[in-house]
């Protein structure tokens, strides 16, 4: 199993090839290749991180899970906070709610190597990522992207064996 910095080497390998591509297309002038090259720079990252979000015992893991405790904690607030009169019943009701969706969320999180290290992940990743940027710049810029996201995620997958 490589680690979460060889994933990201080949993420960023995989970047500068790309940069370097769109450089060898003609997309020379500065302006329209840091349109294509920032956005390219997290499409791939995450795409080479993504598939270990799936266990707590990785980096990305450990942020995912976090990140779902603050946001089941904010829904349970926005939610139930209605006001001042009835704090204390809407501050339980709002951590009820959150402990229940982060509960939820641990029990309905796939087995590590699971569905997140298969290759209808990545197809799933870089067809989401080819709508967005074929919503967003266009037809060829989407397909770009789509198949970055997707090799982003098949990279991960041959690292991993």
């Amino acid at each position: 199993m490589a680690s979460l910095r060889t994933h990201a080497l080949l993420g960023f390998a995989m970047w500068l090839f790309f940069v370097g591509f769109l450089w060898v297309q003609g997309t020379a002038e500065l302006e329209p290749l840091a349109r294509l090259a920032v956005p390219s720079f997290f499409v791939i990252l995450i795409g080479t991180l993504l598939p270990d979000a799936d266990t707590p015992k990785s980096q990305i893991g450990r942020v995912l899970e976090i990140s779902v405790a603050f946001g089941a904690l904010a829904f349970g607030f926005t939610t139930f906070f209605r006001g001042l009169e009835t704090l204390q019943q809407d501050a339980v009701y709002a951590i009820i709610t959150a402990v229940a969706i982060f509960v939820l969320f641990i029990l309905v999180r796939p087995r590590h190597r699971g569905v997140t290290h298969s290759f209808k992940m990545a197809l799933a990743y870089g067809v989401a990522v080819f709508v967005w940027a074929f919503l967003s710049m266009g037809l060829n810029t989407g397909m770009y992207f789509g198949v970055l996201a997707l090799g982003s995620v098949v990279s991960h997958l041959v690292l991993d064996g």
